[in-house]
């Protein structure tokens, strides 16, 4: 019969088994989780507050010109020192998936304050078109379906690519703008993104698609950032919704030559001037490698009016001839770069958990795992009696750790014997008595001191398996006592006495003497 195995040979295997495990997830950890957590977060509500800072870093209230809007209905144009702040709510909203995730960005540009002819002006920001000027700008709300890895466009399969520019005055409809090639960065970039001039950044207000320089590297709040550039060619703004589309509002403009400012000699100053909107940028774009998150942008936006379809004969001041309409660079505020570098960190720590450390634990305890288990597997193991097809039924009682009864004795003619233990441990030192067994349908009764009862005697052995058979004599030890004692019945004891085993191994109870006579109890 094989072998039974017990829990201790099942322990090597198992801790084997446990630590193959954790070699393989060690591995497969890096390669599939991971690949996984490198996808752009669902979750992600943020918003970008970018007021005007001083091109050259020095502290200026007004670091920023704007046309004044209250002036196209006075004689001259009016361009004012002003600050401005530019704020975007970035979220994710439908479609999205496991592959793409769809960007919401609200952007708006608010004036802050302005310096007119007529003073400082702090503007309420609580109503955008109340007063003149007016607090709000510019608006629009962006939406793009990108790759949740790369971050470029991803427009098939019903993804979006609209922006819906809101009006300039109430009660107006906003009107939604279908962009069909959108391309580059937009809103993030890629996981592991590169010190690499391959990168493009899709420019919304213009509608182009420029090319990245990479600059170099440096630290934001605790993140390691590559530092991108781009220049956004001058774009007539005018052209920008394509062909059989109206120009954006605000993008042009027809006043008599007069308005304009000195008219040059030749030109009629009644004459009407028809001048477009033109927009570059310079953008600075700082980048965490890991997670492809924007920690920081700086752009200078550049815009002015020209004037369009001049002839060629036209005077070169007219055809030099630019109107501020917004001059100001706009930069993440201290609190947005640091709530993106957390949100940076908390995005890579997932990924730096399972990518790095959690492989590293589980191959270390995978080792130790093998190496142990092999070590359980290989020890020398002590010698176990070995069952046979003799030894009956399985002994369930020693697996389980419980006792086994007691073995058989030797094989005799008439079956097996039990090994008799004897009640007395010492029995050469003490007397032994021998004893009868009583003859069936006898009762024994009392006899004479030192006589034996007639009516037991001793079964003769017969050949007869079936017949009565000489049992041996047993041997007891003479108790030792105080008082008498006779064989074959049984000696009343002293009062308050403990009596003596008899011949059969019984002992009594103290019996009450007979002979003795308690005195009345008084109640």
């Amino acid at each position: 019969m094989a072998a039974r195995l017990t829990g201790k040979d099942l322990l090597g295997p198992v801790v084997i088994f446990v630590g193959a495990a954790l070699v393989i997830a060690a591995l497969a950890l890096p390669f599939y989780l991971v690949g996984t957590l490198k996808k752009a977060p669902t979750d992600t509500d943020v918003t970008i507050v970018a007021p005007t800072v001083s091109a050259d870093s020095s502290v200026n209230p007004m670091p920023a010109t704007i046309l004044n809007p209250c002036s196209m209905n006075t004689a001259k144009p009016e361009v004012d020192e002003a600050h401005l702040t530019r704020q975007q709510r970035l979220l994710v909203t439908k479609p999205a998936n496991s592959d793409v995730l769809t960007y919401q960005s609200g952007s708006t540009i608010l004036i802050d304050q302005i310096k007119t002819a007529a003073g400082t002006q702090t503007l309420d920001q609580s109503n955008a078109y109340a007063g003149c000027p007016a607090p709000l700008v510019t608006a629009a709300v962006d939406m793009l379906t990108v790759n949740r890895k790369t971050g470029r466009p991803s427009t098939a399969s019903g993804g979006q690519s609209q922006l819906q520019v809101e009006p300039s005055l109430p009660g107006q409809p906003a009107k939604a703008i279908q962009i069909k090639d959108r391309q580059g960065q937009q809103y993030r970039f890629p996981f592991g993104t590169k010190k690499s001039n391959d990168y493009t950044f899709y420019d919304l207000d213009t509608r182009t698609n420029n090319p990245l320089k990479y600059v170099d590297s440096s630290d934001i709040s605790g993140v390691n950032v590559y530092h991108f550039t781009q220049q956004v060619p001058d774009v007539d703004l005018t052209t920008i919704n394509g062909e059989g589309f109206e120009p954006p509002r605000g993008t042009l403009l027809q006043k008599p030559a007069s308005w304009y400012g000195p008219v040059p000699r030749g030109t009629d100053p009644k004459q009407e001037l028809t001048s477009h909107l033109w927009e570059t940028t310079t953008r600075d774009v700082w980048v965490d490698p890991d997670s492809g998150t924007i920690i920081n942008m700086r752009e200078h936006v550049t815009q002015y009016f020209k004037f369009a379809d001049l002839p060629d004969n036209a005077p070169a001041a007219l055809k030099d001839f630019k109107l501020t309409n917004l001059d100001g660079t706009f930069a993440y505020n201290q609190e947005t770069q640091q709530t993106l570098a957390s949100s940076a960190k908390k995005s890579m720590d997932r990924i730096h958990l399972w990518g790095r450390l959690m492989p590293i634990v589980f191959g270390v305890i995978g080792l130790i795992a093998l190496v142990l288990g092999i070590w359980l597997t290989l020890r020398p193991q002590p010698e176990r009696a070995q069952p046979t097809d003799d030894d009956g039924p399985s002994d369930l009682g020693a697996i389980w750790g419980e006792e086994s009864p007691p073995p058989a004795g030797p094989e005799t003619p008439d079956g097996p014997t039990t090994d008799r233990v004897p009640l007395f441990p010492d029995q050469s030192a003490a007397t032994t008595q021998q004893f009868a067994v009583p003859q069936p349908g006898t009762e024994p009764g009392p006899d004479v001191a030192g006589q034996p009862d007639d009516r037991t005697r001793a079964m003769p052995a017969m050949d007869n398996p079936t017949a009565p058979q000489q049992v041996p004599p047993q041997q007891f030890p003479q108790q030792p006592s105080s008082e008498p004692q006779t064989h074959g019945h049984h000696e009343w004891a002293p009062p308050n006495q403990q009596s003596q085993p008899d011949q059969w191994g019984w002992s009594e109870p103290p019996r009450a003497d007979p002979r003795r006579v308690d005195p009345p109890q008084n109640d």
